[in-house]
């Protein structure tokens, strides 16, 4: 079995791994971990992007990430209030995303941004920030303040969320 990932969003602790579906805790009225609501994809990470959860190392479709509604843990109908799905067929399998006011998708072989874009149809911006380098280890990625720590295939890399990898 994968290790767990927890994350809190608001009153609500999620908890995954690739072995069973998304949980949720309440803070303050919930006993144990249940099963979350709206029918997610099982993930094997989790991150918060602004309001939106956004799970990766998808089950079902490994080379994408999922967002859920904006402000909601329960929203996960793609189209429907912000939801969505974005598969990325090149730079190997979504490994990870840094999250914050900015996301940070981790791949084998890519890095990209994920930049929420209010109003627009596409909701996020994504751009690609980095060919030929990637996550080497799954469960490397900190990020800490304004600084996000990775193990890549070269080594150990830090970056702020709005700017490139540096070898550390």
């Amino acid at each position: 079995y994968d290790q767990w990932q927890f994350r809190q969003f608001g009153n609500i602790v999620l908890a995954t791994n690739s072995a069973n579906v998304v949980q949720e805790y309440t803070i303050g009225t919930s006993s144990y971990f249940a099963n979350l609501a709206g029918s997610p994809p099982q993930a094997k990470y989790v991150s918060i992007v602004g309001e939106f959860i956004v799970l990766s190392g998808l089950l079902s479709t490994p080379f994408s990430i999922a967002w859920s509604a904006i402000g909601s843990a329960i929203g996960w109908t793609a189209g429907t209030n912000q939801s969505d799905v974005q598969a990325f067929y090149d730079g190997g399998l979504v490994r990870g995303v840094a999250g914050g006011e900015y996301g940070v998708i981790f791949q084998d072989n890519a890095i990209r941004r994920l930049v929420y874009a209010p109003g627009s149809a596409e909701i996020f911006r994504i751009d690609r920030i980095c060919e030929d380098n990637g996550l080497y280890a799954p469960l490397s990625v900190i990020a800490s303040s304004e600084m996000i720590f990775f193990l890549g295939p070269d080594g150990f890399h830090q970056m702020q969320p709005t700017g490139f990898p540096i070898p550390i």
